[in-house]
């Protein structure tokens, strides 16, 4: 009996004295920088999540505006069609309408592609954010 009691004196010594042994922190100072770097990590995805937030209402509202523009196609409507002389330039109206149409077409499907990359990027730096957080949280004891 005597001998169950010493064992589990020792067993539970030696478990608590491991935990602060493998404590990567050994000094206060370690302690403060480990706190200090769990914020700045804390901070910066909250400001990348902000502004993923923002990317995505932005996205949003352009697609519900760039459906809009492409229903009104101005080649085809009426309103904008040139009569049959010409219009001053070198080529008639519709065609010049059209012109716009694909330039304005262009430049929207560029900026969609834009827009999608910087979604892509944002929230690829949060999940770089979160790693190093989560490999911070593993690695020390606050």
């Amino acid at each position: 009996m005597k001998k169950s009691i010493y064992f589990f004196c020792l067993f539970v010594l030696v478990t608590s004295g491991l935990s602060s042994y493998a404590q990567q922190n050994k000094q206060v100072s370690d302690t403060v920088v480990v706190s200090n770097e769990w914020t700045r990590l804390n901070n910066d995805i909250k400001g990348l999540d902000a502004k993923l937030i923002i990317a995505k209402n932005n996205l949003t509202t352009y697609l519900s505006q760039a459906g809009q523009v492409h229903a009104q196609n101005p080649a085809a409507s009426p309103v904008n069609q040139a009569p049959k002389g010409r219009t001053g330039s070198t080529v008639p109206a519709p065609e010049n309408t059209k012109k716009d149409y694909e330039s304005a077409s262009q430049a929207a499907n560029q900026r969609l592609n834009s827009l999608h990359d910087q979604i892509f990027i944002l929230a690829s730096e949060i999940s770089k954010k979160k790693q190093q957080l989560a490999q911070l949280n593993a690695s020390n004891v606050l």
